[in-house]
């Protein structure tokens, strides 16, 4: 293979922080603001020019499970506090039952409300944001991680601090650390199929529902009422695989599923369909291209199928697509505790919990049209599943925490992302907080679970008791 010689060079330490956060999703977003709040000085690195990740250039559908399935709310703290600001600025109902009972609660959401909502929390509580930027390397010295060589516009510089936390969803910092991972199923190394949701306007409600009241067995309900859709702002469905399966076997659709995912704003007429899928390694430059070009055709053909076939939709357009694939799984941590199927079906409790939980593992398959679910009971997630092995100075919170995949398809939603960010970032701070005592470096894994807990609920996270 041809190559090119890289000259050495010095590489400019441009920032230095004494928390910096990568990743600027909800889950960052909550670990930089809490860091920020503990007393910390952070900086976050973001690689797009706004905030919110998923849940705002992803047009993810609805953020799930702040609530158990019981209606008890289980995720509070500053991840509430951004629902709370949404609501009041008029971009969210606030949590509402979900209409066909997969999680206790859904949590609509104006995508570009939520943009500004991240934006003005973080800034208010003093983070300092590098957007436009991408971490390319990592600097470990003694098994620690204490510096990160970053790419933009600036072109190369470096950026120090005492504590790291990956928020990438990828483990990117982690991964480029040296920290130890696993990806994908344990026989083959697949993971779970890419997406790209789009937004359809324009949108006839009562012909949905039409559909909807002529075809109940095409949707699934988890043992609620459809008679609850006559009543609700946003419908949230589960269903059309007649429709989907049709499309398949007539040729007019290039890809195979047994239903999609769908929240209608009646108020907007305005419909979010997550249904499009590619089986690739999101963490592959290659298999991301070829992502965006697969689903994105599969978004064009539906797109036109859809008004074809399916009552409602004969006269609605596409409004918008997704910045870029939605990628549900990569790698996972090696971290000082691996959450296992065990422990989200019979909810381990757990001395060291900083987060809880009630949404089923939700496994999408990458070689199949349809999906894996495990039912779970409310659950914990312990703070060593934020610890990854053998490297200090990093935290790591979201979908790349350590995990087994079943176990990672419960808690990869974006409410306990968030949830899981807050601790992350609180934990960040703290250690720098007993360094300055100390006169000596501290470190993440030297936390006692007790002070971060303490701390958690001082702002307001929701703890076992």
């Amino acid at each position: 293979m041809k190559v090119f010689a890289e000259p050495a060079r010095d590489i400019p330490v441009r920032h230095a922080a004494e928390v910096v956060v990568v990743g600027g999703g909800v889950a960052g977003v909550c670990a930089a603001i809490a860091s920020a709040r503990a007393g910390a000085d952070t900086l976050l690195i973001e690689r797009y020019g706004a905030l919110g990740g998923n849940l705002t250039i992803g047009l993810l559908e609805a953020s799930m499970s702040f609530h158990d399935r019981d209606g008890k709310q289980l995720i509070g703290g500053i991840p509430d506090d951004i629902i709370s600001r949404l609501k009041r600025e008029g971009g969210s109902p606030g949590h509402v039952e979900d209409d066909f009972g997969y999680a206790g609660t859904v949590t609509p959401y104006d995508p570009e409300e939520l943009k500004m909502v991240c934006l003005e929390m973080v800034q208010e509580a003093g983070v300092r944001l590098l957007l436009h930027t991408w971490v390319v390397d990592a600097v470990v010295q003694d098994a620690r991680l204490i510096g990160l060589i970053i790419e933009n516009k600036s072109r190369r510089q470096g950026v120090a601090a005492e504590v790291f936390v990956d928020c990438s969803g990828d483990a990117d910092v982690a991964a480029l650390a040296g920290v130890e991972f696993s990806v994908g199923r344990a026989a083959d190394g697949a993971m779970q199929p890419m997406s790209i949701l789009f937004k359809l306007g324009n949108v006839d409600v009562e012909g949905i529902l039409s559909y909807v009241y002529a075809n109940p067995s095409d949707f699934k309900t988890f043992g609620t009422s459809l008679e609850r859709l006559r009543t609700s702002r946003y419908l949230h469905l589960w269903g059309f695989g007649k429709i989907l399966e049709a499309g398949y076997a007539a040729g007019e659709l290039p890809f195979q599923r047994s239903e999609m995912h769908v929240l209608v704003d009646r108020q907007r007429r305005e419909m979010i369909i997550n249904a499009t899928r590619f089986a690739g390694d999101g963490t592959k430059t290659e298999d991301l291209t070829k992502a965006e070009i697969v689903l994105r055709r599969q978004v064009k053909a539906l797109v036109q199928y859809l008004r074809k076939v399916c009552p409602g939709l004969e006269n609605s357009y596409l409004m918008s697509t997704a910045m870029g694939a939605q990628v549900r799984e990569t790698r996972r941590i090696v971290g000082e505790y691996e959450l296992n199927i065990d422990d989200v079906t019979k909810g381990t409790a757990f001395p060291d919990a900083i987060a809880l939980n009630h949404f089923p593992c939700d496994l999408h398959m990458p070689d199949g049209k349809g999906m894996e679910t495990h039912h779970t009971v409310a659950h914990q997630i312990p703070y060593r599943s934020l610890l990854p092995k053998k490297i200090d100075g990093i935290l790591v919170a979201g979908r790349c925490v350590s995990a087994t995949r079943e176990a990672l398809a419960a808690i990869r939603q974006t409410a306990p992302a968030m949830a899981m960010g807050q601790a992350a970032g609180t934990a960040a701070a703290l250690a720098v907080r007993t360094s300055r005592v100390r006169n000596a470096k501290a470190q993440p894994r030297e936390l006692p679970a007790h002070v971060l807990q303490d701390e958690l609920r001082k702002h307001r996270a929701i703890l076992p008791a």
